[in-house]
């Protein structure tokens, strides 16, 4: 097992992510122009550094998956995680022990491996109008800021390059398309920066030419699955009959 940390231009936050799993389980992904910055922070034994010529997520993603293909599952999560959040109790209840967070991982990687499905993650908010407490779990959806995935279980499904952002809304599709599902604990979810104003990371490839561009591929690969937001098209749901 790995949990690989994909980060640029926030090395602060992403040493805080690592002491959250520990250091002897995470590998740190970034640019080679960034390297200097991030040894101040970071173990460099941790920090490896993305090919040259490798652009957006989609890419990005792949890459680290490929470097860790022999693992038996890797955790892909974002750099910004300060924790992990259980909505069952009557008050939400925060998780930043690290054997309590690697332990709910373990068990939710279980569940999908004994399922054999190669996706797995948790709910991506703790807002009570985006979950249910009489569903523990989920067999569809986009898995998002931790995306768990068992390279044995992937068969044919793969992050696609073209994608510079939206490629985990991809991902997912490719996983209900080839595996019929994949496996979300609805009990937890990752505490995190906000996704649209948050220097550094994802926002340095975000524009509205990529945005358009990516939502226009996902609905030429996926059609009627997928679904924008009227009021901020720019923003996408997954709809998934099947």
């Amino acid at each position: 097992m790995k949990i690989i940390i994909p980060s640029k231009g926030r090395p602060q936050s992403a040493s805080q992510t690592v002491e959250l799993v520990g250091p002897e389980n995470a590998l740190v992904y970034i640019q080679k122009d960034q390297l200097k910055s991030y040894s101040k922070l970071i173990d460099s034994k941790i920090i490896r550094t993305l090919p040259d010529g490798t652009y957006g997520m989609g890419a990005i993603r792949k890459y680290m998956l490929q470097d860790n293909i022999n693992e038996d599952y890797v955790l892909q999560l974002d750099d910004d995680v300060d924790g992990m959040e259980y909505k069952f109790d009557p008050k939400v209840t925060r998780i930043v022990d690290k054997e309590h967070i690697l332990r709910i991982i373990d068990n939710c990687y279980r569940m999908a491996d004994d399922l054999g499905t190669n996706l797995f993650g948790f709910i991506s908010s703790p807002n009570p109008m985006l979950y249910t407490q009489l569903n523990h779990f989920l067999f569809g959806g986009m898995v998002a800021c931790g995306i768990g995935i068992i390279p044995k279980n992937l068969g044919d499904v793969m992050f696609d390059e073209r994608f510079v952002v939206n490629e985990d809304h991809d991902f997912a599709m490719q996983t209900k398309f080839y595996k019929r599902f994949l496996v979300m604990d609805g009990r937890y979810n990752w505490i995190y920066g906000k996704t649209w104003s948050n220097e550094g990371g994802c926002s340095t490839l975000r524009n509205r030419q990529v945005l358009e561009k990516c939502r226009n591929l996902l609905i030429q690969k996926w059609g009627s699955c997928i679904i924008t937001n009227k009021k901020k098209p720019n923003q996408i749901y997954l709809h998934v009959p099947f």
